[in-house]
């Protein structure tokens, strides 16, 4: 039987546990029914902080390297216009002595 089982057959239900979110333990110092002490919020605040931080800076290169990816797309040959090929090169044979 695997813990994940023996878990379920005890009759414990999971809480779901937010961290970083407006009704998550940085905002409110809860986790179910225990308050966590003042020395505990700080550095988990402060994670909150720098996580979110992270992501706006990821979402923001993406966005402006899909921005470029885009534009080099545009440029492509065929998009969005008619492809233009060169002509052939004229052949010169000169006659053999």
């Amino acid at each position: 039987m695997g813990a994940a089982e023996r878990f379920q057959g005890e009759g414990a239900a999971a809480e779901r546990v937010v961290l970083c979110g407006p009704e998550g333990i940085a905002t409110t110092g809860t986790v179910g029914q225990v308050t966590l002490p003042p020395q505990a919020l700080g550095p988990i605040r402060t994670f909150c902080a720098e996580y979110t931080q992270g992501l706006e800076h990821a979402y923001t290169f993406t966005f402006y390297a899909s921005l470029v990816a885009l534009l080099l797309g545009a440029m492509m040959p065929g998009w969005p216009g008619k492809v233009v090929r060169r002509g052939e090169p004229a052949l010169q044979v000169s006659p053999a002595d």
